[in-house]
């Protein structure tokens, strides 16, 4: 119950203390409040607010009416609801997800989950996992808080990371700041580790983190004075990537790769991009990362990290060089299995409106708070053997890249065809030639196959610039060449709305595909309820050369309920379709067009109860064509495509 205490207070404290320290690199006033604010506000999940004095939050806490406090579910995260987002109407938000190599059936995807409480917000980063290529989904027993002690509060975290070894051993990576009670309110901001030998049901902590430690801070805020840092580091949106390669020497290797801003004096502070790594026969990353940037960087920031089939680690991060200069993404690359790094080269600048520029004058995007305009860029490698093996792509946010080319956002994409020694022109990937209206966070992944899978937020669909769909295109031939890039989502979000239950988070900063054969399966965070519900929705995409084809399962990613494959597929007389319910619920059958249309209602129930239900139904007066089922229950629906002969 603590734990949400203390979360507006850490979260001034905090701005306050780099607010004081930044002004010695010399950033305008504007600068240094988005500096601070990024740089914290990935892990703080909470709203800054009025500064309070500790003491007030303890008799605000003993003043609380009776039975409030078994209310605030967020203490360690252990009340937590065994549910996802879908059954709880919580906001559970950005997401990652990874498929096991020696198992594609198996994968695993996480969140952070948000809930109000009397005094604050809770955080747990509910995670699940599926061992039949999504037809059902369980709940996993991480929760990413519960191994802290009895009195420690969790002021904030995030930023979710899984990767699968060859082998099909998953770990995930999470950061949380926390203060102890016990002693002396001691401030830690850690990168922690856990690893999975059984896909994802059950895990195991490292036996230290990643990287991070106690924070100690100099001067007296309460009072108005001055506040600095005296000590401490603080590490900040990490990425993993594994080296599958077999005829790497490093083959096993996981790479990590983050931001550090660290304290080295009270007055200044350093900014790094760090990159470690985890040998296959050890359970902890090595005790010391290897840093890449440039040390006179004015700004470091959001990186990501792959590794390609020779074994080369490659990373992109941002980079601000002087305070009056546009920012820049950059590349380096190291051989040698992340013990040294290539100096970093420049790919592109970029124009990003309201990043660092708290006061801009081009709008922002709605639903997405301004301190959180990032470019997000995303990084991959080819590493498919075949004709394009060794290509790097590169995606990201931005309005232009030495001006303002638009008054929306777009997604900006290039390659290197040459191991990263120089770049195509970058060019605007989505196709809907808006300049008004927003695309951002874009995600990617390349499969076996060498296909480059994109996908991103988009707000083509609505002149208002509010609704906003998920959209996805692929290129079979290297990047040279994408599909015409289309919705995969059925109904949009209204982004006015899609923080009001996570205290203003949102959707958070990015979403994750993953691949395998044919098939895209994109995972994100979707409020079409429009009520500050957020929940996990994927889909299963057929991925065909220089086409697009309807999604063959579309749905959001629940435990409580399930449905098979519709027997026979295709069809020409009667179909079988399963749907197995956990609990007492609702349940409707439709049968939709190519186009989303409904057909007909093929079944409905008010009150079905939890079990086993068969629904059949006749296809024969069905003109021959792709038709979607649409399985709608209390706890979300699912889609399956079914083809009539």
């Amino acid at each position: 119950m603590l734990k949400s205490l203390f979360p507006k207070l850490i979260v001034t404290l905090f701005l306050a203390i780099w607010c004081a320290i930044l002004p010695a690199q010399k950033f305008t006033p504007s600068q240094l409040s988005k500096i601070a604010q990024q740089s914290f506000r990935n892990t703080l999940r909470v709203e800054p607010s009025v500064l309070l004095n500790p003491q007030e939050y303890v008799d605000r806490l003993h003043n609380m009416p009776a039975g409030e406090e078994e209310e605030d579910t967020g203490y360690h995260g252990r009340n937590a609801p065994e549910t996802n987002l879908t059954e709880t109407g919580e906001a559970e938000s950005e997401i990652h997800a990874a498929i096991n190599p020696a198992d594609t059936n198996n994968i695993i995807v996480s969140g952070m989950l948000q809930e109000p409480s009397p005094l604050g917000a809770s955080l747990t980063f509910p995670t699940y996992y599926t061992k039949d290529f999504g037809q059902t989904w369980q709940k996993s027993e991480f929760n990413g808080v519960d191994f802290l002690g009895p009195l420690v509060i969790v002021a904030g975290g995030g930023d979710p990371i899984i990767v699968f070894e060859e082998d099909g051993t998953a770990h995930i990576t999470w950061l949380l700041l926390t203060l102890d009670l016990l002693n002396n309110l001691k401030t830690e901001a850690n990168l922690y580790l856990a690893t999975s030998e059984d896909g994802g049901a059950t895990w195991e902590m490292a036996s230290r983190p990643v990287d991070g430690g106690e924070i100690v801070f100099s001067g007296d805020a309460l009072s108005g004075g001055d506040v600095g840092l005296e000590s401490g580091k603080f590490v900040d949106k990490e990425w993993m990537a594994v080296d599958y390669s077999e005829t790497s020497a490093n083959q096993g290797n996981i790479y990590i790769a983050y931001a550090e801003l660290n304290a080295i004096t009270d007055t200044t502070v350093g900014y790094r991009i760090l990159v470690n790594r985890k040998l296959p026969d050890s359970t902890n990353f090595a005790e010391e990362p290897v840093a890449i940037n440039t040390p006179d960087s004015v700004l470091v920031q959001f990186t990501s990290i792959d590794v390609d089939q020779r074994g080369y680690v490659n990373v992109l991060f941002t980079q601000l060089e002087a305070e009056d200069a546009l920012p820049e993404l950059y590349y380096s690359y190291s051989s040698d299995g992340a013990q040294s790094f290539s100096e970093p080269t420049k790919v592109t600048s970029f124009n990003l409106p309201c990043f660092l520029v708290a006061d801009s004058t081009q709008t922002c995007i709605v639903g997405i708070d301004q301190a959180r305009i990032y470019p997000c860029p995303h990084l991959r490698v080819d590493r498919s053997g075949g004709e394009n093996d060794g290509n790097i792509y590169v995606v990201w946010t931005a309005a232009g890249l030495d001006e303002n080319a638009t008054t929306g956002l777009d997604i900006y994409y290039t390659r290197s065809t040459d191991g990263g020694a120089s770049w195509d022109t970058p060019v605007v990937l989505n196709q809907d030639a808006d300049p008004a209206t927003d695309q951002f966070h874009a995600s990617m992944a390349v499969n076996e196959n060498g296909t480059v899978v994109i996908g991103w937020y988009d707000r083509r669909d609505d002149p208002n610039n509010l609704e906003t769909h998920y959209y996805l295109t692929y290129s079979n031939d290297g990047g040279t060449t994408f599909v015409p890039d289309f919705p995969v989502t059925s109904i949009p979000s209204d982004f006015a709305q899609i923080g009001s239950k996570n205290l203003g988070f949102g959707i958070g900063e990015y979403t994750q595909i993953v691949t395998t054969g044919n098939y895209a399966i994109p995972f994100w965070a979707d409020g079409r309820g429009n009520d500050g519900n957020i929940e996990i929705f994927s889909s299963l995409v057929l991925l065909e050369n220089n086409t697009t084809t309807p999604v063959r399962d579309f749905g959001s990613v629940s435990t409580e309920f399930s449905v098979g494959q519709p027997t026979p597929n295709p069809a020409q007389d009667e179909v079988r379709l399963m749907v197995d319910l956990k609990e007492t619920s609702s349940l409707s059958l439709r049968l939709l067009d190519i186009k989303g249309s409904q057909l007909q209602l093929l079944h409905q129930d008010k009150r079905a109860f939890a079990g086993e239900h068969i629904l059949t139904f006749s296809v024969a007066e069905l003109p021959a064509g792709i038709y979607t089922l649409l399985v709608e229950t209390d706890f979300g629906f699912r889609t399956k495509r079914l083809v009539v002969e």
